[in-house]
């Protein structure tokens, strides 16, 4: 179809991957490669997807440039700097600094609550999914795993391990634990995506599957400032609410961790400091939850 791929950046699913590819003009790109597995239905849910990317009006969300199709393959292209990086990378530059990793923090918050906000239940949050450009502003070229909250029901309930975001998964998101996988799971899975960009590791790192699904339901991270003492304490406090077991005792909104992380990037504007302070003074949920407790 004309790209010269020169660098795979995620593979999805076995039928998906990320390239960034150079076009026949040079120029250089985020290629989708979908392979046709002659299931009907996972290529009308990959044009489904691809159309409501154009149709989000989202920044951050990266919108489609073209389509290709061929026999075997289904190609879309989305424009992208040379530049950008996943955090998943950027994790390993121990030379990055701590003012760096808020302002990517914050941009991923902002860009998962403006999802949450259109009842999106996202389902991607992990760190080779989101791209980060020279500006320290995330990108999302994917929303295949997404879902749209009912309006009758409210919950999606998931019965799957999926490979490709095992060290982020929520506890209720491995189908373990009987709970329905609600917007707080991306939460979850936000913290661990953080811990991974503060700490240069995951908060659980098994090889064996079933292992890192244990950890997750029931083990608790060592806190991120423990872990990796340049993390100052609040960031670690911060991190260890969104990786709590219990969907109930996480932040309630993307929006509430947001402005959290902004405030420790003013602190330490101001006084290349971060002090403790509360957490969560602005994170107000307009649902209805209720506790899964069985009193």
């Amino acid at each position: 179809q004309g790209y010269s791929l020169f660098n795979e950046q995620v593979s999805l699913s076995p039928s998906t991957q990320l390239f960034i590819a150079k076009d026949k003009a040079n120029n250089c790109v985020m290629l989708k490669r979908f392979q046709k597995d002659g299931n009907a239905q996972n290529l009308a849910k990959f044009k489904t997807i691809i159309e409501l990317q154009r149709q989000l009006e989202i920044e951050g969300i990266a919108k489609p440039l073209s389509n290709d199709e061929t026999s075997d393959y289904c190609f879309t292209t989305f424009s992208i700097d040379q530049d950008t990086r996943t955090i998943l990378e950027l994790s390993s530059n121990t030379n990055m600094l701590l003012k760096d990793k808020l302002s990517i923090a914050i941009s991923t918050c902002r860009l998962i609550s403006k999802l949450h906000s259109q009842q999106f239940i996202i389902n991607s949050i992990f760190p080779q999914s989101l791209f980060v450009n020279s500006n320290n502003e995330v990108s999302l070229f994917d929303l295949i795993l997404s879902s749209k909250i009912s309006a009758v029901s409210k919950v999606v309930h998931s019965n799957r391990l999926n490979k490709q975001n095992l060290m982020v998964m929520s506890p209720e998101a491995t189908g373990r634990m009987n709970r329905p996988v609600e917007q707080s799971s991306d939460l979850y899975s936000l913290g661990a995506t953080l811990y991974k960009l503060f700490c240069g590791k995951f908060p659980f790192e098994y090889d064996d599957d079933m292992e890192m699904v244990h950890a997750h339901i029931t083990k608790t991270a060592t806190p991120a400032h423990i872990c990796d003492p340049s993390v100052p304490e609040q960031i670690g406090l911060i991190l260890a609410k969104l990786l709590k077991k219990n969907p109930e005792e996480r932040y309630k909104t993307a929006l509430g961790v947001l402005n959290d992380l902004e405030l420790c990037l003013q602190y330490f504007n101001q006084e290349q400091l971060i002090k403790v302070f509360p957490l969560g003074k602005k994170d107000f949920s307009d649902k209805l939850v209720f506790s899964q407790k069985l009193y």
